[in-house]
């Protein structure tokens, strides 16, 4: 069923993130290609008005928000949030009061690698400290190879098939990023 007006507030509108409380996190993109989060509270039975999330201004590129059910906590995707990095990245961000903390980059090994798209599409895991997403990174290969190491280098190649990797799913624990995250937000208090 299509959400009404107060949520579906432009054209474009990506990737819904449902917190426990009913409130619906998206991404809503301009006719400029401006991509912003916002979120619309569901109460007495209806969603409110979206608004746009104070964090997230319009000048970058935030897409794929995956909020936490308790709405303790945001992972999003930007570009343009790293300086001299117009990649996609993982970010996330904690609740403080009614408004959100700063926003900090989830890095990890590898994620400074060259890529297409490079993450994508975060969504947390069952136990709400670990975050799935995509990627086009790969981790690098290590020379020279071993005669056995080159064949599951060329099974995994072939694996791949022609996006190369491009849909490669990862996995992060939270933990450190989400303690950050909370200390940063009560250091805005």
């Amino acid at each position: 069923m299509r959400l009404p007006d107060t949520v579906n507030i432009g054209k474009n509108i990506w990737k819904p993130s449902i917190a426990g409380s009913g409130t619906v996190y998206f991404v809503s993109i301009d006719d400029k290609g401006g991509k912003r989060l916002f979120s619309s509270t569901y109460k007495s039975g209806a969603y409110q008005q979206a608004q746009p999330l104070s964090f997230s201004a319009g000048n970058t590129l935030d897409v794929d928000p995956e909020i936490a059910p308790d709405e303790s906590f945001l992972v999003f995707v930007s570009a343009g949030r790293l300086p001299g990095n117009t990649l996609d990245h993982l970010f996330i961000v904690a609740r403080q009061g009614e408004g959100w903390g700063p926003v900090l980059p989830i890095r990890y090994a590898g994620d400074d690698k060259p890529g297409f798209s490079t993450d994508d599409e975060p969504h947390l895991g069952l136990d709400q400290r670990t975050v799935y997403f995509s990627s086009d990174r790969s981790f690098s290969a290590h020379y020279p190879r071993t005669p056995a190491e080159a064949q599951e280098d060329f099974k995994r190649m072939d694996s791949w098939g022609w996006f190369g990797g491009y849909a490669n799913v990862w996995s992060i624990p939270l933990e450190p990023y989400l303690e950050q995250a909370k200390a940063a937000a009560k250091g805005r208090s």
